[in-house]
């Protein structure tokens, strides 16, 4: 991933604000709706919660898309269970979360090594993939907590801040005290999301294609094996070749 200073040179523009967009999953037609309706806050920054890739149809342009941005990029559990299966470190068997092993060139997969976060914090937010333990201090999450978090309170004994994540879908934005969810299941039959902050303004592109709810259930049992086997117990992001976990700070 980026070095620190690298995402501080582009904070320290001092941002009137923050637009988080939630997970993506290989729409590109979708992404670009969205992009489009963030052109009004030229002086926010962009950042993107991760889960670029797998689901819809164009996982590598939407990475050649959202790489071409001036943005703050987070890495979701989707990217680096891909980096794992093709750098080997996790065999070359298809992780039960994956719909299949994403078609993404040599460009842009390097990128997703070299230049993806675990998290942006912010003196008024936090951004993270999926979300955090609360019962772990900040610089004690793990790579399990960052990627694979299911926690559904809200964090205000942990912190004053807005934590703003995706990771689990939902049907709408999901707002619990001071954690709010974005990812309203792109990929899985719903829009992209963008969140605009401090406005509080919903963004949405037009729904994503869908999938039967069988199949689903079928990949959800399967991701629950899967978690069960493979973060017991969990694992440090430094251990992996893929970077800091701290993420950068205003």
């Amino acid at each position: 991933m980026r070095d620190a200073c690298d995402i501080i040179a582009f904070v320290q523009k001092r941002p009137n604000g923050y637009i988080a967009i939630g997970d993506i999953h290989g729409c590109l037609h979708q992404l670009n709706q969205v992009i489009e309706l963030c052109a009004e806050y030229r002086d926010h920054a962009l950042v993107f919660l991760g889960d670029y890739i797998d689901g819809g149809p164009d996982s590598d342009a939407v990475l050649t898309r959202v790489r071409s941005l001036p943005a703050v990029h987070l890495i979701g559990n989707h990217e680096i269970s891909l980096i794992r299966v093709r750098t080997g470190e996790s065999g070359k068997t298809v992780p039960a979360h994956l719909t299949r092993l994403p078609d993404v060139s040599d460009t842009n997969f390097e990128w997703m090594q070299t230049q993806l976060r675990f998290m942006l914090e912010t003196p008024d937010y936090i951004f993270v993939h999926a979300g955090l333990d609360p019962h772990r201090a900040l610089a004690e999450q793990t790579e399990a907590d960052l990627l694979w978090s299911r926690y559904d309170g809200e964090y205000a004994e942990y912190s004053p801040r807005l934590v703003v994540h995706g990771h689990t879908r939902v049907d709408s934005v999901q707002r619990t005290g001071n954690r709010v969810n974005i990812n309203t299941s792109a990929g899985y039959g719903g829009p992209i999301t963008a969140l605009v902050l401090p406005e509080w303004r919903v963004l949405q592109s037009e729904a994503t294609q869908g999938r039967s709810n069988a199949d689903e259930l079928q990949r959800m049992r399967l991701e629950l094996e899967e978690l069960r086997r493979e973060h017991a117990p969990a694992e440090d992001p430094k251990d992996h070749g893929i970077g800091g976990r701290d993420g950068a700070r205003l």
